[in-house]
């Protein structure tokens, strides 16, 4: 066995197997991915490096309150959906409430509210900006096309899809190609600029899916999931999928290391053979999953040479999601009274071409009531609630950090930026502040600091025009290891990294002959 040494060095280590299967992090994918595997006999240990379990999608407490890390909707609660198979599969238990209609679009010359009554937002668009009338509709008509016609993903790998499913999604691409090769190739900034004239109409579009690099199948999409009502919230948010995936662990025999860093991946004869712990300490298994960013799996956790040089640097050609400013706040529950109040409301500003402007009281925000499908995430009488926007994670020069170490010039910054968004809330919600009992900050940079994520994503991989056609796989060029999460699915979606993490458990089971 060779194991990659802190001087670069190679020692021998002899140690024996004690588990079946590792899963590094303890994220939704590796969760969901280590659930599967220990229902099914496996003896499962799950190491996460952080003292609590899962990742962004999880929630975390302010005095009474609790606030949500990243969590704003989820799909795939439908019958057939990937969060829905999975509850089934796994027995979890959980809950979800409709988000119909699903959000409130504010910006310059328009206020909509986006519900699965597609014809009547469609109806309000073409009334406020009559010129774009035609290109609303087709645009609209084209989403619905390509989303009734196009399957729901296989619930399993793709290397394990029978001959007629494969034969069905080729069908199925050959039958829309007129559609496919329209948007395909486009991202979501040049479909609008392509379309519409009206500016307006561009950011109320983008507002959908505030991402210009992305493919614009992602908006088409998004307008699909919106008309089948298919937004949910799960009740008790998403710490509620986590526990339920870690009870499901723990009642078929797994173990769960919260504070348990993975140093290297260990490999022997071209195979990995276990894990080697911050601590020093080795454990090894049969199998080992890495639900964790994939830049540090390929550049920190593998000893050099264990796999060729070009996986590691196609993955340095891929975009990740934009990281995201995020301000938590308990407030009382007047906040509703206000006018424009709805439980997930994104505002625009400024146009379209402003938005990623340096000047924050430009930027998109999303403002979300994380109390509206439950009780539980604040005490009687308040509500948990957050205001955010997409930023990147070079602002000013790495948010006027030192190598991401934080001083008083971040400190002011975080400041800065916090007020910038809070004055934009307010001019959709006058008074907002007033009502604001705990308060809560983060910026890339801490995103980065508690996840390790690359460029302080929340969400893996952006789907751009370039990644989305990218093959999506859980194996790997090194044997028993396998991967699973949003750095391996160019999604961004809970429901993606599940199936991932199903996937990755499948294949072992395949493999070890317990399928």
């Amino acid at each position: 066995m060779a194991l990659v040494g802190d001087d670069g060095g190679i020692r021998s280590r002899v140690m024996a197997k004690d588990f079946d299967a590792i899963v590094i992090g303890g994220g939704v994918a590796g969760l969901t991915a280590a659930a599967y595997l220990a229902k099914a006999g496996m003896n499962v240990g799950v190491f996460e490096q952080q003292h609590k379990l899962g990742g962004l999608a999880g929630a975390f407490s302010r005095g009474d309150f609790l606030f949500e890390q990243a969590l704003q909707w989820v799909v795939g609660c439908h019958p057939g959906g990937a969060i829905s198979t999975c509850r089934e599969e796994l027995n979890l238990t959980l809950s979800f409430r409709q988000l119909d209609p699903w959000s409130r679009q504010i910006g310059p010359g328009f206020d909509v509210l986006l519900s699965s009554n597609i014809r009547e937002w469609v109806e309000e668009l073409c009334r406020l900006f009559p010129k774009e009338a035609e290109a609303i509709q087709r645009l609209t008509a084209d989403a619905l096309k390509l989303f009734r016609r196009i399957p729901d993903t296989p619930r399993k790998p793709n290397d394990m899809l029978t001959r007629w499913e494969k034969l069905r999604i080729g069908l199925t691409a050959v039958l829309n190609m007129r559609l496919y090769r329209k948007y395909m190739g486009i991202s979501i900034q040049d479909l609008l600029m392509q379309e519409f004239r009206d500016p307006q109409v561009r950011t109320f579009f983008y507002s959908l899916c505030p991402v210009g690099s992305a493919s614009s199948l992602l908006l088409l999409t998004t307008i699909g999931w919106i008309k089948e009502g298919r937004f949910h919230y799960p009740v008790g948010g998403g710490q509620a999928i986590i526990d339920s995936l870690r009870q499901v662990i723990a009642d078929h025999g797994g173990e769960v290391s919260c504070g348990t860093a993975v140093e290297k991946i260990l490999v022997e004869d071209g195979r990995a053979v276990g894990v080697k712990l911050s601590g020093g300490a080795t454990v090894g298994s049969n199998y080992v999953v890495a639900a964790c960013d994939a830049m540090r799996l390929y550049q920190e956790l593998l000893p050099a040479g264990a796999v060729p040089n070009h996986v590691l640097e196609n993955l340095k050609e891929m975009e990740p999601w934009t990281s995201y400013f995020l301000i938590s706040l308990g407030v009382d529950d007047s906040v509703t009274e206000l006018g424009s109040w709805y439980h997930h409301i994104t505002y625009c500003p400024a146009l379209m071409d402003a938005l990623d402007s340096e000047d924050p009281t430009h930027w998109l925000i999303n403002v979300v009531d994380n109390s509206f499908a439950d009780s539980l995430h604040a005490p009687p009488g308040y509500r948990s609630i957050a205001v955010g926007a997409p930023v990147s994670f070079e602002y000013r020069q790495r948010w006027r950090t030192i190598s991401e170490m934080r001083g008083p010039e971040y400190t002011a910054l975080k400041e800065e930026v916090a007020a910038a968004l809070l004055a934009s809330a307010e001019r959709i919600l006058p008074g907002l502040r007033k009502r604001v009992r705990v308060a809560d900050a983060a910026t890339p940079i801490t995103y980065r600091r508690y996840t390790g994520n690359w460029k302080g994503s929340r969400r893996g991989w952006l789907p751009t025009v370039q990644a989305v056609s990218w093959l999506r796989r859980e194996t790997t060029p090194l044997l028993g290891l396998f991967q699973c999460g949003h750095w391996y699915v160019p999604s961004g979606s809970i429901s993606s990294a599940m199936q991932s993490g199903k996937n990755a458990a499948l294949l072992i089971l395949r493999e070890a002959g317990l399928s």
